[in-house]
């Protein structure tokens, strides 16, 4: 759909013609470091069983040493190839200065460093969204970096959370390198990601990585269900493990690796809300609002942030200026 000279808006259906997640449920079912099939995986092991059959021959999953169940499938696909190839052809024809992606799940890398032990191995946070599907993600934005189209903004759901960062054109790469910017805005109705995850750490294999998730710091003036996700997936699992044994915020900060996912630029992984962008010939603004509970007619804003990408330089993504209750850790 074409917005004047502005914006040119590219919607794509990533349910319908996707394969089969990279980890089946049977195997998770098997192996002791699976918490669930779909989320908080194995990193390793979505890299071994996305690249099905071009995985090298005898490749294992798991510390079980498994073997690889996808070793005779295809490469993970999220698109499906006629869809692809439409993506593909609709961004390097687009005339408009803004490419906008309607992406339907989470682009960026959510990436978990196994660094305090209690995980047992590098995970993903997510393995439903595009971190499940790794290799087609890589050619996406390696055409963007090839074709040198610039001006690629992802507009995305269904993650139940405000997240905003950049787009890498390879986010295992030792130097990255933006080639777009993706907002991710939480459902105004929905619970929340964080509420998810509070719900599954409860107990169960899960409860051992709970502190990542949540840590009552009302002692020491915070929230009896501080949201130490948002300081686990912007400044790593030692800052969150720090958190959690200290609740010091100065000192977990202090412990933040910021290599880890470098890209990710905001994250409200307890919200409910909504997202707006606004194109102009030399920027796009976006602000993504965090609604009070309960949500009804009668909710209060609880926060906003706002952020700002120049034309032509996705790295030069400003923000988050923040109004109203900050998020922890910010």
């Amino acid at each position: 759909l074409r917005f004047g000279s502005h914006y040119e808006l590219i919607v794509t259906d990533e349910r319908s013609y996707r394969s089969d997640h990279a980890i089946p449920e049977e195997t998770a079912a098997v192996a002791f470091e699976y918490f669930n099939p779909r989320y908080v995986v194995p990193a390793a092991d979505v890299d071994v069983c996305d690249a099905g059959s071009s995985a090298p021959a005898g490749a294992t999953i798991t510390s079980l040493t498994l073997p690889n169940p996808r070793a005779t499938a295809p490469v993970g696909t999220m698109l499906g190839k006629p869809q692809k190839d439409w993506w593909k052809a609709t961004m390097m024809g687009s005339t408009a200065t803004w490419k906008v992606w309607g992406n339907q799940v989470p682009f960026m890398r959510f990436f978990i460093k196994n660094t305090t032990g209690s995980l047992v191995s590098d995970r993903v946070m997510d393995a439903d969204a595009w971190d499940g599907y790794p290799r087609e993600r890589r050619e996406l934005t390696q055409f963007l970096a090839t074709n040198n189209i610039k001006n690629v903004v992802l507009l995305t759901g269904d993650i139940h959370a405000h997240f905003a960062g950049t787009v890498s054109d390879d986010f295992t790469a030792a130097t990255p390198t933006a080639v777009a910017t993706e907002f991710i805005a939480a459902g105004i109705s929905s619970n929340s990601v964080f509420s998810f995850y509070e719900g599954a750490s409860r107990g169960g294999a899960a409860a051992a990585a709970r502190p990542l998730v949540t840590v009552d710091a009302s002692a020491s003036g915070g929230s009896a269900f501080t949201e130490n996700m948002n300081m686990l997936l912007v400044h790593g699992t030692n800052a969150a493990g720090t958190f959690a044994q200290t609740r010091d915020r100065t000192m977990a900060l202090a412990a933040s690796d910021r290599t880890i996912n470098p890209h990710l630029k905001y994250a409200d992984c307890n919200a409910q809300g909504f997202g707006i962008a606004k194109f102009t010939a030399t920027q796009v603004d976006v602000v993504l609002t965090t609604m009070e509970r309960p949500i009804d007619n009668s909710a209060a804003v609880k926060r906003t942030a706002s952020f700002t990408v120049p034309k032509d330089n996705p790295a030069g993504m400003t923000g988050p200026e923040l109004t109203g209750t900050r998020p922890f850790p910010l």
